[in-house]
């Protein structure tokens, strides 16, 4: 990391005493100026006293300038038009997984007007159900509830994460964005997205949580669902370990919702041997399978990542698959949407992958 020069500084300095500490985590002096304001707006939000405020506002910004990300010392992070509670020991939400949500409703409102997704009655139509996997703060399942709601369109979502951590924040969030009246329609819950796969993200056996499989043959509900959604930890350790993951993102945001564990010799997954992030793709698609899904959304970190996830898809039942950049919906200056190809099988096809949108690859989704 380049040295900050010596003339920035005084001139952060003479901005305002607490710029300089900021520009330690911003690296420059905008970014560093509306992370103040944002910091002042918190702290007089909570209606404390003077001087108890200043304490606060030096404290955070103290953090701040040891890497903390922003969104943990402000509570909160927008997410489409959401705003997501967020707290230590969570995964922060990212623009791009909203990006995408936003998008794959749209695809589904638009496939199911013109009957190509799912068939039955105008009822049958006005209602989805979700599971999202590795749900963490809940952010996608709710956002999906959310634009869904936007077309008038009621939604039933289950969402899975194997933290309870991150159940406990899933919840809250429930209880902050939607009306009391409307929770019973979501629930978010404990389980294990490679139970079944031989490859145990539980930390000892005294936590093991159940199967997915397992949680939904437990309950009343209906293993049946519309939309899988997954953002699961998909950081190779290399990369973990590496400039390529933020030192912030290292130290502060949980190793549990970026890095896979490591794949058991005695597991049947067939996971590329170029990628010990891709670990939980095979099983997140078993399951998909397994609870009829017409619609898969994946994350994932880059194009490399996605080509190999949309390879594994091409092997099994999908008969569409694309890959989405950041913006799936992103267009060049010209309005053309951007689009191109993978020379990846699908179904025996090749050269059959779209590439849909601006930024680097960052969704796989497959349909039947």
């Amino acid at each position: 990391m380049p040295r900050l020069a010596t003339h920035l500084v005084r001139h952060a300095r003479s901005r305002h005493p607490y710029l300089p500490l900021l520009l330690r985590t911003t690296r420059d002096l905008p970014s560093a100026i509306c992370e103040l304001r944002w910091l002042r707006e918190h702290v007089r939000s909570q209606l404390i006293p003077p001087d108890r405020a200043r304490l606060k506002l030096w404290n955070l910004v103290k953090a701040r300038s040891r890497a903390v990300p922003l969104q943990y010392l402000l509570g909160t992070e927008h997410f489409g038009d959401l705003e997501i509670a967020v707290a230590k020991g969570v995964l922060i939400p990212r623009w791009e997984t909203a990006e995408a949500v936003s998008e794959l409703v749209r695809r589904f409102v638009a496939a199911r007007a013109s009957e190509k997704a799912g068939i039955g009655g105008d009822d049958e139509r006005r209602r989805v159900k979700i599971l999202d996997l590795c749900t963490g703060s809940g952010c996608s399942a709710l956002l999906a509830r959310h634009e869904f709601l936007r077309h008038g369109i009621q939604s039933e979502v289950l969402g899975i994460d194997i933290s309870s951590r991150a159940i406990g924040l899933a919840k809250r969030n429930l209880r902050r964005l939607v009306p009391r009246h409307e929770r019973a329609s979501v629930v978010f819950a404990r389980a294990d997205v490679l139970a079944d796969s031989h490859i145990s993200t539980s930390t000892s056996t005294t936590d093991a949580a159940p199967s997915i499989t397992s949680y939904l043959s437990e309950t009343a509900i209906n293993s049946v669902f519309d939309i899988v959604l997954a953002n699961p930890p998909y950081i190779s350790r290399e990369s973990y370990n590496s400039s390529s993951t933020a030192r912030s993102v290292r130290l502060y945001e949980p190793r549990l919702a970026l890095v896979p564990p490591s794949q058991s010799q005695s597991s049947n997954d067939l996971v590329p041997a170029d990628g010990d992030g891709d670990v939980f793709y095979p099983s997140i698609l078993r399951i998909a399978g397994a609870v009829s899904a017409k619609l898969v959304l994946m994350e994932c970190a880059d194009l490399a990542q996605a080509e190999r996830v949309a390879r594994l898809c091409g092997e099994s039942e999908w008969s569409e698959v694309e890959v989405w950049r950041d913006e799936p919906a992103g267009v060049r200056d010209e309005g053309e949407n951007e689009v191109g190809e993978l020379g990846v099988e699908v179904r025996g096809r090749k050269g059959m992958v779209c590439v849909r949108g601006r930024g680097e690859g960052r969704s796989v989704v497959c349909w039947r």
